[in-house]
């Protein structure tokens, strides 16, 4: 037969006994309220175009004669300065940025709604730009990519692109119906700030915005579009064309 001796019962009380561990320091993400620098901007790209390490905006900012280049230096702490407006010309709309004359300075290509002209800033490398030249490719841009497309070591620029091909006019809203065929174009920079002739290939039918991006493992340039609809505003499933 087997004994077991027990001690003296412990207390609920001393057996709940509370253990307290210090918290780590949290930190909770959160915005401060948004500051507004300038309105009605289009389009916005992130680089640095005074070669201080931070990083500044650039905004085309409508205006049909003229519109500009806008550009907002980094102060590295979230904020920028006042804008720096450089003229770019009727209805600037899309932007890109690249070096596209080797000097070290940042350029941007601009395109302009309702024209087929595309216009290249060259950088002052403190923000501004110097005037224009303008580079017509036979459509009207919606997208820019850049990249070095035949590795020559120099800037390319690959477009997106479309015209509207009317259809019928309809009395009622005062506007033409029809469709958008649309062009992928390339562009081969000569390393001066200059390109050479535009190379096309019409994409057939689209909707209005045909986007060009670069695929950075292999260089190539990847077009995509909108579907074929019947009028010209409408959003539908996308569509890969190389």
């Amino acid at each position: 037969m087997l004994f077991f001796k027990s001690g003296p019962k412990k207390s609920r009380r001393m057996l709940a006994r509370p253990r307290l561990e210090p918290l780590e320091d949290r930190v909770v993400p959160a915005f401060f309220g948004p500051v507004s620098y300038v309105a009605d901007a289009r389009e916005v790209v992130v680089a640095d175009f005074n070669s201080d390490n931070l990083q500044d905006l650039a905004v085309t900012l409508p205006g049909w004669v003229p519109g500009s280049v806008g550009v907002l230096l980094g102060n590295g702490d979230g904020t920028f300065d006042p804008v720096i407006r450089s003229t770019a010309g009727y209805s600037p709309r899309a932007l890109t940025v690249g070096d596209f004359n080797g000097d070290g300075d940042l350029d941007v290509v601009v395109a302009h709604q309702g024209t087929y002209d595309l216009s290249v800033l060259l950088g002052n490398g403190d923000g501004s730009f110097s005037a224009l030249s303008a580079i017509s490719i036979g459509s009207e841009a919606t997208a820019m990519a850049v990249g070095d497309f035949n590795v020559d070591g120099k800037l390319d620029l690959g477009v997106g692109s479309n015209i509207f091909i009317p259809e019928e006019y309809d009395p009622e809203t005062g506007q033409w119906l029809g469709h958008y065929e649309g062009f992928a174009t390339v562009l081969l920079g000569r390393g001066d700030g200059s390109f050479g002739a535009p190379a096309s290939t019409a994409l057939g039918q689209v909707g209005y915005h045909v986007r060009a991006s670069v695929g950075i493992t292999t260089g190539m340039v990847i077009w995509t579009s909108l579907r074929p609809i019947p009028c010209c505003w409408a959003t539908a499933p996308a569509i890969s064309r190389t």
